[in-house]
């Protein structure tokens, strides 16, 4: 424990101005049409007809990824210009989630950061849900740590670039964006690079913090159709077990977990997270590579 707070150290940054946001935000202003989106440049408002010629009517060969809520799609647009990631829900779920996808939309439109998955535009034709966001060349983190096609290992270098860039992306979120948010499930695979390394925050499965009337904070589910777990399995925020309350700190304590795993180039466990001597722990090619006096705190 004593090694991962040397690292989040490292990563610390004094918040010294909070954005605040109004509590009087209205029902209606949240539920804007998919046609005002559009007007109003915040994203594009793809057809269905669009997205078939994009991964050729949704064939096999252009899946990337499947989930329980989904297929992710890679596909081609502006004439084979702009690759995309096309995000389509399963059709039974139209009716179930066509709400949540909404203030989805209308919210992740309004989200910039260079290191956040950029989202482009959704498609809601012929009772489809479907997200778009750009699409991104290396993998993720993950799997350049663990290399399970035996790629060259990042460097040291690098991979301190893409921490302090993903650090960059959750300070944005909670204190850049109009109201705080909490993106509770900050993990080495929701971390996505892209064709120079840059990284980018994916699987925005977003909360808000607000307050009770007593000054307490709480937090409110905001986007994102999943209810995961928070973190890593069996190694989560202290706090939020205890309390049962997500907070800035439950994504700080998450990319903690993230840095360690970087470092050790291993799925953190309980077992490395309580060792202290970091010569027992480190990746052996980071040893082998960076001078000793790298790791001095």
């Amino acid at each position: 424990m004593e090694f991962l707070s040397r690292l989040l150290s490292c990563f610390s940054k004094r918040e010294s101005e909070r954005i605040c946001y109004s509590r009087n935000t209205t029902n209606s202003s949240r539920k804007k049409h998919s046609s005002t989106l559009s007007e109003r440049n915040l994203c594009r408002h793809f057809s269905l007809r669009e997205l078939q010629l994009a991964t050729k009517s949704f064939d096999q060969t252009s899946i990337i990824g499947i989930d329980c809520f989904g297929i992710v799609y890679k596909g081609c647009t502006n004439n084979g210009a702009t690759e995309i990631a096309i995000n389509r829900y399963k059709k039974e779920d139209y009716t179930r989630w066509l709400h949540t996808f909404k203030n989805e939309v209308q919210f992740l439109c309004q989200l910039h950061h260079p290191n956040l998955m950029s989202f482009i535009g959704f498609c809601d034709d012929q009772n489809e849900l479907i997200t778009v966001y750009e699409f991104v060349a290396n993998g993720s983190l993950h799997d350049h740590l663990h290399r399970p096609n035996k790629a060259e290992p990042l460097s040291w270098r690098r991979r301190l670039e893409i921490c302090i860039g993903t650090a960059h992306g959750l300070h944005y979120l909670h204190t850049g964006a109009k109201i705080v948010i909490i993106q509770r499930d900050m993990k080495t695979e929701n971390i996505l690079l892209d064709k120079n390394w840059m990284p980018k925050i994916a699987s925005l499965n977003l909360y808000k913090k607000e307050s009770d009337t007593d000054g307490m904070s709480k937090t409110k589910k905001l986007v994102g159709m999943n209810s995961r777990h928070v973190g890593t399995t069996g190694l989560i925020d202290p706090e939020y077990a205890v309390v049962g309350k997500l907070t800035e700190k439950t994504d700080v304590f998450a990319f903690g977990l993230v840095l360690l795993e970087v470092v050790t180039g291993k799925p953190t466990s309980r077992q490395i997270l309580e060792e202290n001597d970091i010569d027992r722990i480190m990746d052996p090619f980071l040893k082998e590579k960076t001078a000793p006096e790298c790791w001095q705190t």
